[in-house]
């Protein structure tokens, strides 16, 4: 991958804010770094750099997609009120050994999304803001 000051901005963002945000949001915090960035150059550049796999690029079936700069493996979580999404790095059973023994496909990889209300929303909830 050629070098671009606009990438390199993009990946030390996602790198130092674990937050998850989607390219529109992290448009907005790239922003401030270099005014005159497009929207289709944050997606061109997120997308380059998910497929070189130096960013996560999570699918997120009820919003837009998200990106992680924490590529070690890891699963996540998002909140079903607000959208927020959360690292879940607790090592999970090794599933893909278990789906190899019961079907006719090699599985080397699994991604988990689970699903729930975060502290925060939970907090509203309780408070009747919900």
């Amino acid at each position: 991958m050629i070098y671009s000051r606009q990438r390199e901005i993009i990946l030390n963002t996602l790198r130092t804010n674990p937050v998850h945000p989607t390219a529109d949001e992290l448009h907005e915090m790239v922003k401030g770094q270099d005014p005159n960035i497009s929207i289709a150059t944050m997606y061109r550049n997120l997308n380059q750099l998910a497929a070189a796999g130096k960013v996560l690029k999570i699918s997120n079936p009820n919003g837009a997609d998200r990106f992680d700069g924490n590529i070690v493996h890891h699963n996540h979580a998002v909140c079903s009120c607000c959208g927020r999404m959360f690292d879940i790095m607790v090592p999970l059973p090794d599933v893909c050994a278990a789906a190899n023994a019961q079907r006719d496909i090699y599985v080397d990889g699994v991604s988990m999304l689970f699903s729930g209300i975060c502290a925060r929303c939970g907090k509203l909830r309780q408070n009747g803001y919900h």
